[in-house]
């Protein structure tokens, strides 16, 4: 189990001016995408340029996934602006989820069943992502099978972003339920939601709360190719919730076609007392290694622009 201090994505800054993003999404909806790209272009460039950190982790990034993908190039600058702007049109993407704009979209949908058949049983089911693809299309998993999703979320290294969409979508808040380290009174909350068939979703592959025990809830596992740190978190959430535990990933395919990924992952997350943080570094290796299989599928689709495995300068 890794005690060390790690980077945390909470120390940085959220980029853009509030402006910005205001008129951005303001032309989106009165204009549409094709009057919005050109103005993405333009901001995403500037933040390229402008930020010496985000290029970095980019770079960093990209690199690992030409080192473990075989027969593809070192990554060039235009590789990690690439990478910038799948993010600027992803964050496009969230903003038509969050104002009901889905029915424009087309999802191909992988592993369905594996949601079918516990939504046949009346049980519920904790759903883990990552900052791959459009988590926030979840939604459209909810309402295609009638199935009610909490999703868990931590905001704190996006306000903006949040603020706008409250603005073009004053119920976003329906179903979030914030992230509180500690708070049991939360979990008891999703419990109850779990045992009545619903479901909860969360991201797997950002360390949360910093100070006190909250720093030592990582496990140390290999993703492409070298030891990063991932949180127990998610891990020891769904242990407390006794449930099922099911893989989630929405990758973006082409404009407004999105694939969508559901997979098992365990039936139960058992943590034995013996053996509890053995037990937690095999979850975390295990969605590593799934994460990175999805990774390499969609590599300019993982949008941590951090020191993810801590050796940047």
């Amino acid at each position: 189990m890794n005690e060390k201090p790690i980077a945390r994505w909470q120390n940085i800054r959220e980029k853009g001016s509030i402006w910005g993003m205001l008129f951005t999404a303001k032309v989106y909806r009165l204009l549409g995408r094709w009057a919005t790209e050109p103005i993405l272009w333009v901001i995403v460039f500037y933040f390229f340029l402008k930020d010496r950190r985000t290029r970095g982790a980019s770079r960093q990034y990209l690199e690992r996934i030409s080192s473990t993908k075989a027969n593809l190039r070192r990554p060039r600058w235009w590789d990690v602006y690439r990478h910038h702007l799948s993010f600027a049109r992803t964050s496009l993407d969230r903003f038509d989820v969050w104002t009901n704009r889905l029915d424009d979209y087309t999802f191909y949908y992988h592993g369905e069943e594996n949601v079918t058949r516990l939504l046949e049983q009346g049980r519920g089911a904790v759903l883990i992502g990552a900052h791959l693809g459009n988590f926030d299309t979840l939604r459209a998993l909810g309402k295609r099978r009638g199935g009610k999703i909490h999703i868990l979320t931590d905001r704190r290294n996006s306000q903006k972003f949040s603020q706008i969409l409250r603005r073009f979508c004053p119920d976003m808040d329906e179903g979030i339920v914030e992230y509180e380290p500690g708070a049991v009174e939360t979990i008891f909350e999703l419990k109850q939601a779990i045992e009545r068939g619903e479901f909860v979703g969360l991201l797997g592959d950002r360390i949360g709360a910093v100070g006190g025990r909250a720093l030592r809830r990582v496990s140390s596992a290999t993703f492409l190719g070298a030891s990063a740190s991932f949180p127990q978190a998610p891990f020891l959430f769904a242990a407390h919730l006794e449930c099922p535990v099911l893989l989630l990933f929405a990758l973006r395919r082409a404009h407004r076609i999105y694939d969508f990924y559901v997979e098992p992952f365990a039936e139960r997350i058992d943590l034995p007392e013996a053996d509890r943080d053995e037990a937690l570094n095999q979850y975390a290796a295990a969605f590593a290694a799934r994460l990175e299989y999805y990774c390499l599928k969609s590599p300019m689709q993982w949008f941590n622009f951090y020191d993810f495995w801590g050796k940047l300068s």
